[in-house]
């Protein structure tokens, strides 16, 4: 699933969606687009929203997750 994150944060479209929302001033910002992305994830593995912080607290807990990491 991190594997997907990744391609996908990486991915054009995904870019875009962060350059959008930064330039959007206050009414978005990158966060968001990453919470987007990690929703998606989640649903293309056809696991709940509702485990959108464990999922996140297993990356973080054993280093897998890039964005924390760097």
């Amino acid at each position: 699933m991190l594997k997907r994150e990744n391609e996908l944060r990486l991915s054009q479209a995904v870019q875009k969606r962060f350059e959008e929302a930064e330039r959007s001033g206050s009414k978005t910002d990158w966060i968001e687009v990453a919470t987007q992305v990690q929703l998606e994830v989640l649903k293309e593995f056809n696991v709940a929203e509702s485990a959108l912080h464990a999922y996140r607290c297993a990356a973080n807990k054993h280093g897998l997750s890039l964005y924390v990491k760097y």
